[in-house]
Parts: structure tokens; C-alpha cells; sequence
């Protein structure tokens, strides 16, 4: 089995509420899948073992276009979101849920997205109240590009008054003190957001680099800990 895809992020539990009052817990996960044809089978086995509890799946680098991706089925979700490009076969990014949740489509931010630079795909949970957005950028992607577009994604949501989930491969190495990391995390720190992925999420024999993120809301981190 590819270990790539054991390597999975997932996120905290997400506690919320619904719209009767009643609390609701919701497990995300990020997976970096480099080719999901290629990682079907094996996703499948994850999901319906190790990973049954997952609701929301976010994948970054699925290597399909618009036709191909809506031909792939995950057994138990449903694809809601995609990007996919169109000048290359790699990157891209892609939401599915389980059949049981319900999303409002959001049409505002059809003109941010840009191959390299910001690949996005993203849903709203009106249930919930909550906004997950998962985004590729590639390596060699802009990254001042990359963090003026985060940043128009944020305000826009946040001023929403929902739970707001960001995470994808934004090939930025947590793990190194380095400019690019600063500014990344003067960012999320500017808008009370925090990464709750902590461990390197690629190991090789001879390196180990973070560059998947799960970055959520301060305040409900805290009271999801609360309530653990």
C-alpha cells in the first residue's frame, strides 16, 4: 500500500451545532492523493475501515480533468467541489461528503482561482454552519499570489459568522523558520486562525517537511478541546 496515502491528515473533531440546537460532531480529512485513479481502491478500503468515521474528504493533486473526475466514484460520498486544470495533468484539488450532508452552493469567488497559484475547491454546510476550503498550490506557484488570494477567502467567510476549515498541500514547510513560513503565519494569526496539523506529513529516508495544513477557527478549536 502506497504509504503516501496512509499519511493522511485529519482534522480534530469539528463540534457544532445544528440548526435544531443539537450537537454535531464532523471528521475531515486532507489527503495529498498524487493521482486519485491510481488510489481508488485503496481510499476505499481506508474509508470503510482505519477511516470509516470520516465525513468530509478534501484531496489535493488528483490529477484529473473536469470529465475524468466526475467518472470516479468513492463509494458512501459524493463529489460536491472540484478544480481541475487545464494546461497540465497534475494538481488540482476536490471535496467529497457523505450523501447525508447538505451543501448550499457558494458562486462568489468563480474568478480567484488560478492554476499553480491558488487551486481551490470549497463548500458551505448550512447545517452546520461551517465553510471548508481546500486549496492546491504548486511549488511553483507565487506565493505572495498564494497569500493575497487566501486572504480575500478569509474575510469574505469569516465575516459570515461560520466555523471557517482551510487545508490542502500548500507546499509551504512548517517544520523550516524560514520567510515564507512567517508570512504565512502572520496571516492566520491576523484572523485567529490556527493549523492543527503539528507532525511532518511527507518523511523520506532522508527528509521530513510539513506542507499539509488544517487550519481552524481559534476559538473553535478551544471548545472542541473542551468538550473532548
Amino acid at each position: 500500500m502506497d504509504k503516501r496515502l496512509v499519511a493522511a491528515s485529519t482534522s480534530p473533531l469539528v463540534t457544532t451545532k445544528d440548526r435544531q440546537g443539537k450537537q454535531c460532531n464532523l471528521t475531515i480529512l486532507h489527503q495529498n492523493i498524487c493521482s486519485l485513479r491510481n488510489k481508488v481502491k485503496e481510499l476505499k478500503v481506508l474509508l470503510s475501515t482505519e477511516l470509516k468515521d470520516v465525513d468530509i474528504l478534501c484531496l489535493t493533486e488528483h490529477w484529473q480533468d473536469d470529465q475524468n473526475i466526475h467518472c470516479i466514484n468513492i463509494r458512501g460520498f459524493k463529489l460536491v467541489s472540484a478544480f481541475c486544470k487545464n494546461s497540465s495533468k497534475h494538481g488540482g484539488s476536490s471535496i467529497y461528503i457523505k450523501y447525508s450532508l447538505v451543501t448550499n452552493e457558494i458562486n462568489h469567488f468563480t474568478n480567484i482561482c488560478e492554476e499553480k497559484n491558488f487551486e481551490m475547491s470549497l463548500i458551505d454546510l448550512p447545517t452546520y454552519k461551517l465553510s471548508i476550503v481546500c486549496i492546491y498550490r504548486s511549488p511553483d506557484g507565487q506565493l505572495e499570489e498564494f497569500l493575497n488570494k487566501l486572504e480575500v477567502v478569509i474575510l469574505k467567510l469569516l465575516n459570515k459568522n461560520k466555523i471557517l476549515i482551510l487545508c490542502g498541500d500548500w507546499n509551504i514547510d512548517l517544520l523550516r523558520e524560514d520567510n515564507d513560513k512567517k508570512d504565512l503565519m502572520d496571516l492566520l494569526l491576523r484572523y485567529n486562525l490556527v493549523n492543527t496539523v503539528k507532525s511532518p506529513t511527507r518523511i523520506t529516508p532522508n527528509t521530513k517537511t510539513l506542507l499539509d495544513v488544517i487550519v481552524i477557527n481559534k476559538s473553535t478549536l478551544r471548545n472542541a478541546s473542551h468538550n473532548s
